[in-house]
């Protein structure tokens, strides 16, 4: 699961029972989290007055209730969305497919359109919880339903049950970076409950970001609706398919990076400013990389490798470009899209909120930038995209945050094994308390 070029052959019962072995925990992790997520819409039950009727909606119920909109035409049998919010005549456009599919789902199924669409927030909230277990596995690599024998299969399952004669406090191995890394990813959140300590719950005139925007953290996005938990997903697989994709087939790294474009395009459709800005990057790093002058070529060599170079990497965007010029065209042509595009407005909350939200993970990063090595560059690169296009003029601009506290984690948990932890041996209070015999460094 490190990578996405397993061979066929690699599909054994051994091999799959050692995925599974190694997969287990963060599966079990994630049911867990997926069932903290359904206990807001089960208390709103719950606590409904008999003369009340609760849609489980809990947060932006204006929001929400456009979605449930686009559910109940799809229901209807609509395959494209007209506004019922207005009482302009207009033409129905393909926008908020996602929502619309879910609609037809209900309908096949002969269920509620409430229950349809709590049961799709919680399988993409799973679905957002494991993307991100394998997003992280990429950066702390190990050797995941390959060379294992079921020997060592059963002696991590014994390992669950019994506990070892010595804790570890701090475990180095990948796989615990793996997991450290899951559970600062998706329960983590910033400093923003100091603030109401404080008595400051709207300092600067702003509600804090950890409780305000779904997008800032990820368990806040599984919370809350289908489609970002989904678009998140789709986010970090288009970026964990840059990793190394040199030395991918080009067949597989298209066909991934396209999927992933496409259903960025579909349910979440401005978020795809982040991979175009990061391939841009990335093609002008490939480009820098090419020195022409070293290898004696003309300009139109030099033209052409470069060119070969950068195809592979705009080819999923090239090819989820329809979608996004039929949006263009769309806010162009029909005039009741184009007001409801303008009135949608996110925009950012002062700097200094950010700093409370991320700052902990950012200080972290930072402290092991020297450190860093490949393929953390290209968790550094992702953030100064979502910088630089945070100084263009964007209407939506805080959707770009969009997975970004997973990419700061990583690095954040990479300067704890590579930075903070050697540090902490050195003391010694450290030595002492890893000197009992319960306890052990490692």
């Amino acid at each position: 699961m490190a990578n996405w070029r397993l061979e066929i052959g690699d599909w054994s019962i051994s091999n799959l029972q050692s995925l599974w072995f190694s997969w287990r925990w963060f599966v079990g992790v994630s049911v867990l989290l997926v069932g903290l997520t359904a206990v807001p819409i089960l208390l709103g039950y719950s606590q409904t007055p008999p003369n009340r009727v609760y849609t489980g909606l809990v947060m932006n119920p204006e929001d929400s209730q456009s979605y449930l909109a686009k559910m109940r035409q799809g229901a209807a049998g609509a395959w494209s969305y007209t506004v019922p919010f207005t009482p302009e005549p207009h033409e129905p456009v393909f926008v908020g497919m996602f929502y619309l599919v879910l609609g037809h789902g209900a309908r096949w199924l002969g269920w509620e359109i409430t229950a349809v669409y709590h049961l799709a927030q919680l399988f993409f909230a799973f679905l957002l919880f494991l993307t991100t277990a394998w997003f992280i596995t990429l950066f702390f690599p190990k050797e995941m339903g390959r060379g294992r024998t079921q020997t060592n299969a059963d002696e991590s399952a014994k390992s669950l049950i019994f506990p070892p004669d010595r804790v570890p406090l701090f475990v180095e191995s990948p796989s615990e970076q793996q997991k450290t890394a899951f559970l600062l990813a998706a329960t983590g959140s910033g400093l923003g409950w100091l603030l109401f300590l404080l008595g400051q719950p709207y300092w600067l005139g702003v509600f804090p970001v950890d409780f305000k925007q779904p997008e800032s953290h990820l368990f806040f996005t599984a919370l809350t609706f289908p489609h970002a938990a989904l678009g998140t997903a789709a986010l970090l697989v288009y970026v964990g398919n840059l990793v190394g994709w040199e030395e991918k087939r080009p067949f597989s790294f298209v066909l991934i990076g396209s999927i992933a474009a496409i259903t960025l395009g579909i349910v979440q459709p401005f978020l795809i400013f982040v991979p175009i800005g990061l391939t841009l990057l990335l093609g002008l790093g490939q480009v820098v990389n090419t020195d022409g002058e070293k290898h004696g070529f003309s300009l139109s060599v030099f033209f052409f490798i470069c060119v070969k170079k950068v195809w592979l990497l705009i080819a999923p965007l090239v090819i989820a470009a329809p979608l996004f010029a039929y949006y263009g065209w769309v806010l162009q042509t029909n005039p009741v899209f184009r007001a409801w595009d303008a009135q949608a407005l996110t925009p950012l909350a002062p700097w200094p909120h950010y700093v409370v939200s991320y700052g902990v993970w950012l200080a972290l990063a930072l402290l092991g930038w020297r450190r860093g090595k490949r393929p953390f560059p290209l968790l550094w690169l992702w953030l100064l995209t979502v910088l630089l296009l945070l100084l263009l003029p964007f209407k939506q601009p805080r959707r770009l945050i969009q997975g970004v506290d997973v990419a700061l984690v990583v690095l954040a948990t990479a300067a704890l094994v590579q930075v903070v932890v050697p540090w902490l041996k050195q003391r010694h209070c450290f030595q002492r308390l890893a000197a009992r015999p319960r306890y052990s460094e490692a």
